[in-house]
Formats: structure tokens, sequence, C-alpha cells
């Protein structure tokens, strides 16, 4: 009999530093994030050029790719002064059909 599989074991290595959030973009279809999907973001791992970030840009979030060479991420039109990184994107799940128990993410808010 195999063990049982946990979400939580598989994909947060850091319970205290993981944030979830929902996608409300398509911006990030060409890398296989859709709108809808839910990330794993942590925020205990150092980000790195070219990793899938969360940050907050002008008091709003936003997903993107992290040009750290260029120190911008790629997804923005313009530069912006006020970006922090809130996380690197570890991992995306995509649902298949509506729970209700996501009504919360549609709304615009994240858990932590």
């Amino acid at each position: 009999m195999q063990n049982a599989l946990s979400l939580d074991d598989l994909l947060i290595d850091n319970p205290s530093s993981t944030l979830i959030g929902m996608v409300d973009t398509d911006d990030l279809n060409s890398i296989g994030i859709y709108k809808d999907d839910l990330l794993i973001i942590n925020r205990a791992l150092k980000p790195r050029h070219n990793d899938v970030v969360v940050a907050e840009v002008d008091g709003q979030w936003v997903c993107s790719i992290l040009d750290a060479h260029q120190q911008r991420l790629t997804t923005l039109k313009h530069d912006h002064e006020e970006l922090m990184i809130i996380g690197v994107v570890s991992s995306s799940i995509r649902c298949h059909g509506k729970s209700p128990d996501l009504s919360y993410y549609e709304a615009g808010n994240q858990m932590e």
C-alpha cells in the first residue's frame, strides 16, 4: 500500500514563509502560468535571474519574471521606483473547474 500523498509536503518547503495567491492575468501564458492558477510563493527564497516572482509594484501585487541583470520585471512596460519582491514562485497549480473554496482568492485576497 502506498503512503498518502500530501500536497503540503510536496509543494511547501517552509510553511511559515509561504503564501498562496491566484493569478488574475494572462501575461505569463508563454511560461505555462494562466489566469486563475494558484501560485505557491516562497518568501524565504532569494530571487535569482529569470525566477518567476511576485512583487509589489506601486501598491499592487504582480507576477513576473525577474531580470536580475537589469533589475526589473520583464512583464512591466516601464521601470517603477516602488518595487519590492514579495517572494519566488516555487509552484503553480491549475484547477479544472470552479471550487467554492477558491472564491476568496478570486476576489483578489491572498492567503498567508
